[in-house]
């Protein structure tokens, strides 16, 4: 649903008085140039105002809306487009995130994006900026963003592949699986040093040197493999 409040709290601000980092931001997802359909997103706090501001009207999350775009100013329609609606945190930023499926001609593009530059609430996101989001909102680890980066980039089919099997956390598991290894063998040294009248088991600290040698064995394995994915990646 759009929320009215978050339309009154912004519609008579001047545009200095909402910090960058507060307004919602927004960028084409699709590559610029003519094409049938071109998809426009919108990320932030501040999304329902957007909607709003765009007469949109009552979204429903996760369903799709046929709806006009109109121009705030003068309240000509811009676009009939599909429109979605993604609630935080059910988003890939973890923000309200609004989806904007338009005609992909340029004279829209153009139009959609100069609106939306007007808009005190609302600014055009920098390079990134969305994943970085995702990141920031704990959507997405680093070696998640990185399979990202070579699922957009992949040009073959093995290419995919790998970088499918690291956005969907193959690698974050090994190295979640580590360090929750490494901190119970920190943990066990701990109490040894901590509590050295206590009846502590005889066998902590061979448990503590074989957990110390299996997971230095582990990082040498991948330290010393050779270098599959980076050739793959590169082609």
């Amino acid at each position: 649903m759009i929320h009215d409040g978050a339309e009154n709290s912004v519609s008579n601000s001047p545009e200095a008085d909402i910090p960058d980092h507060a307004r919602a931001i927004f960028a084409w997802a699709t590559p610029p140039g003519r094409s049938g359909v071109a998809v426009l997103r919108i990320s932030g706090a501040y999304v329902p105002a957007c909607a709003a501001a765009l007469g949109l009207g009552a979204l429903t999350p996760r369903h799709a809306h046929l709806r006009q775009i109109i121009d705030p100013d003068n309240v000509a329609p811009l676009d009939q487009a599909l429109v979605l609606y993604f609630k935080a945190p059910h988003s890939f930023t973890g923000e309200d995130v609004l989806e904007l499926h338009t005609h992909g001609s340029l004279a829209v593009r153009h139009q959609l994006t100069s609106v939306l530059s007007a808009l005190p609430m609302c600014r055009a996101a920098e390079p990134g900026e969305f994943t970085r989001q995702a990141f920031t909102n704990g959507k997405l680890d680093l070696a998640q963003v990185e399979g990202l980066a070579d699922v957009i980039d992949a040009q073959s089919a093995r290419q995919l592949a790998q970088a499918q099997e690291q956005l969907h956390g193959s690698l974050s598991a090994f190295y979640e699986g580590l360090r929750h290894d490494i901190v119970r063998t920190l943990a066990f040294i701990e109490a040894y040093i901590d509590f050295p009248d206590e009846e502590i088991p005889d066998d902590v600290m061979h448990t503590v040197r074989t957990s110390v040698t299996e997971a230095q064995d582990r990082i040498q394995r991948v330290l010393q493999a050779p270098n599959t994915g980076e050739k793959i990646r590169e082609g």
